[in-house]
């Protein structure tokens, strides 16, 4: 499924979206993993595309700046 086309469709329904490193937030929030930083590297070394920006956003959020 285009990834889009879900949100938009999902959206339209009412049904709350959350993206991939939503959930890897979340799961280290309630402490289901121990880190973000490792699995975000295995996604991007496996070809799911984060802006770099937003990858770093994503690791200060979650406490692994690299400095």
């Amino acid at each position: 499924m285009d990834e889009l086309a879900g949100r938009r469709t999902a959206t339209s329904l009412g049904v709350r979206v959350m993206g991939t490193l939503g959930v890897l937030l979340r799961a280290k929030t309630q402490q289901l993993i121990p880190a973000v930083s490792p699995l975000l590297d295995q996604l991007v070394a496996t070809g799911f595309y984060v802006d770099d920006e937003l990858a770093e956003q994503v690791r200060r959020t979650a406490g692994e700046a690299v400095e």
